[in-house]
């Protein structure tokens, strides 16, 4: 009776594994509809296996099928209370809309561990949903605990950037730059304030520049480095500005800022007939921002081209009326 009892176990052990590995080779194509069946064989076969339940969660959660991932972790926490599953909780209430339900377990999960995982998605659950000044406590609390996170620095640098604290912003993004110097999220907000912190505007520059040398085939990074660098020193003076703005254009032929910052330089060096064709571009591919289309209009003026410039004056006081509206 022992033996056949543990024959059967054996193969009954078999079984489960070998749906479990065919699930996963699924699920690591990203078939995660064929995944499932496999996952649900395996997990009736060994329904306390904690590996198999998570994995078939997160199936669900990416076909969508919130309800049978919510009942899943429910019966999952029966078999044991896990911080890892009230966050997995929390990003399946996310998924459905259920922003308070999502939030009480994101924070949950980091009352009861606070790992670096579980305090950034608490943190980035209340900079989505509940406003900037409570995820820049969470944030806070999380680099107290993980200094040396570098996503955990420069989620805290972008809850500062919208408080409006942006010397601290900066100070917070510069450092998850140097703690991951290959991680290129903090370079859009760094970007954005090259003109905003004045007094790190020189640590500004040198991360602009990291970035513009780590990513060379990167147009942001080559554009907002260029733009750093316009504003310490003279444009007219330093040939970098020139290079990485057209360096930046010949990566994204669409990038409209770049092309209207180029427009600017050849102005103010007297090139009009060169500012009035980056002018031009910058307006095509940005037909909605006002300040291109009023360049634009005093570029076809000092060419002598007035109904040109009319036409663009026109459609600057309209954006502008709209965007007041």
């Amino acid at each position: 009776m022992k033996v056949a009892l543990a024959l059967m176990l054996l193969a009954q052990s078999a079984v489960f594994e070998a749906n479990q590995r065919q699930a996963e080779r699924y699920a690591g194509k990203g078939k995660l509809a064929e995944a499932i069946p496999f996952f649900e064989k395996a997990s009736s076969l060994d329904p306390a296996n904690y590996v198999n339940g998570y994995d078939l969660v997160l199936a669900y959660v990416g076909t969508g099928a919130l309800d049978k991932a919510r009942a899943q972790i429910g019966g999952m926490l029966a078999h044991g209370d896990r911080a890892e599953l009230h966050n997995l909780l929390g990003l399946v209430e996310e998924k459905a809309g259920h922003v308070q339900l999502a939030a009480d377990q994101y924070q949950q999960a980091a009352h009861m561990d606070p790992t670096e995982k579980h305090v950034f998605d608490l943190g980035q659950c209340f900079l989505k949903y509940h406003g900037s000044a409570e995820a820049l406590q969470i944030f806070t609390w999380g680099v107290e605990k993980h200094p040396k996170s570098a996503r955990l620095r420069v989620a805290q640098g972008v809850a500062f950037y919208s408080q409006g604290q942006y010397d601290q912003a900066v100070e917070a993004l510069c450092s998850g730059v140097d703690l991951d110097p290959a991680d290129p999220r903090p370079l859009y907000f760094l970007g954005k304030m090259y003109d905003i912190s004045m007094e790190m505007a020189g640590e500004v520059t040198k991360r602009l520049a990291h970035f513009a040398e780590v990513y060379p085939g990167n147009a942001s990074a080559n554009y907002y480095y260029a733009l750093s660098l316009w504003k310490r020193i003279s444009a007219g003076d330093d040939p970098r500005v020139e290079k990485y703005l057209r360096k930046a254009i010949a990566l994204d032929g669409k990038l409209a800022g770049a092309h209207f910052q180029l427009g600017i330089l050849y102005s103010d060096r007297h090139m009009q007939a060169e500012a009035l064709r980056e002018f031009k571009q910058a307006v095509k591919f940005d037909p909605e921002t006002g300040k291109y289309r009023y360049r634009l209009g005093q570029a076809y003026r000092a060419a002598g081209l007035e109904q040109q410039a009319k036409e663009q004056f026109q459609a600057y006081r309209e954006l502008h009326q709209k965007q007041a509206q």
